[in-house]
């Protein structure tokens, strides 16, 4: 077969016709910068034991590329190294790899089933379903699983302690997930659009709930916030409209503004915390809230924070408010009861 080997890096591989299966030889340790990219014959190709990298779009366009065994030797793919195998079904990725480059799989449209990801980052617009994560990873990056729209399971080891804003915006499918103890946030969108999660468990290391961190989770029915959490960012529950129940701990000290607009489910939210602002349309169009007890720490109320909440009956405002914004019970047809204290 074809190989140019120097010095244990394999340069370039030239197919041979009629040779379907290919073994590397084993005086490998590195597979160079596009070494198989464009190949069009190979359907399995066997990597021994010894080669530690796998290089940028080492693999790229190996269309009839079906299955690869990636040994335990393996520490890092690189960025593109399987982009666009879009015949590749099967692969298992050891616990020894600590680096997957940008777009490793990105295009690898016939991956499917059960894959073990290593340490970093796993980039690609694959139909997945299930996903295992070694233990010894301890970061997700940004955008890692976004528009895995067959993800349905995700297990996360402990020894994650962060995940990046939307690793898993737009996965569809996934139903339930739990995030590890010493995860301390959860990013901008980290599970934006997940339409079918039903439920999280949020762990008492997370101080921050981060922008659309939920937004369009439109079956998440509950969700326990710890008193670790000390921030709801914008968005953070838009569109949650099964979202049924609520209670934010004393810790939080900040709702950013639309953070359960459109909950349209919600019929109870307890406000156990010592805020100081309810921020703009905060709960607009929680139309099946029926009663709100606001906590004395609230200043101000913001604008539209209660628009359209049809189903708001009584309110129970605090003792030294000193601001109610524009609009802010506009649409509460139903409000018929609003207790202000004496101050």
């Amino acid at each position: 077969m074809g190989f140019e080997i120097v010095n244990g890096v394999l340069k370039k591989y030239t197919e041979e016709p009629g040779v379907f299966d290919v073994i590397i030889p084993d005086n490998v340790t590195e597979i160079g910068y596009a070494a198989f990219a464009g190949c069009t014959s190979p359907t399995r190709i066997v990597i021994p034991d010894g080669v530690t990298i796998i290089g940028y779009r080492a693999f790229a366009y190996c269309m009839r590329l079906t299955s690869i065994v990636i040994p335990d030797s393996v520490t890092v793919i690189g960025s593109g190294a399987f982009a666009c195998c879009k015949n590749l079904s099967n692969i298992v990725i050891p616990d020894s790899v600590i680096e997957i480059g940008i777009g490793a799989f990105e295009g690898c449209t016939g991956l499917s089933g059960s894959v073990i990801i290593g340490k970093d980052y796993f980039l690609g617009r694959t139909s997945l379903t299930d996903i295992v994560i070694p233990d010894g990873v301890v970061a997700i990056e940004s955008g890692a699983f976004a528009g895995g729209t067959s993800l349905t399971s995700i297990i996360i080891p402990n020894s994650v302690t962060e995940i990046g804003s939307g690793a898993f915006e737009g996965c569809t499918s996934l139903t339930d997930i739990i995030i590890p103890d010493g995860v301390t946030a959860i990013e901008s969108g980290t599970f934006y659009g997940c339409a079918n999660l039903a439920s999280i468990v949020v762990p008492d290391s997370v101080t921050r709930i981060g922008d659309k961190a939920f937004e369009n989770c439109m079956r998440l029915t509950s969700i326990v916030i710890p008193d670790s959490v000390r921030s709801i960012g914008k968005n953070a529950f838009l569109g949650c409209r099964s979202l049924a129940s609520i209670v934010i701990p004393n810790s939080v000290t900040i709702i950013e503004n639309w953070a359960f607009m459109g909950c349209t489910s919600l019929t109870n939210i307890v406000l156990l915390s010592d805020i100081r602002e309810i921020g703009k349309s905060v709960f607009s169009g929680c139309r099946n809230l029926r009663h709100m007890v606001i906590p004395d720490s609230v200043k101000r109320i913001g604008r539209s924070a209660f628009y359209n909440c049809r189903g708001l009956q009584c309110i129970v405002l605090p003792t030294y408010l000193e601001e109610i914004g524009k609009n802010a019970f506009r649409g509460c047809k139903n409000l018929t009861d609003i207790y202000i204290p004496e101050s």
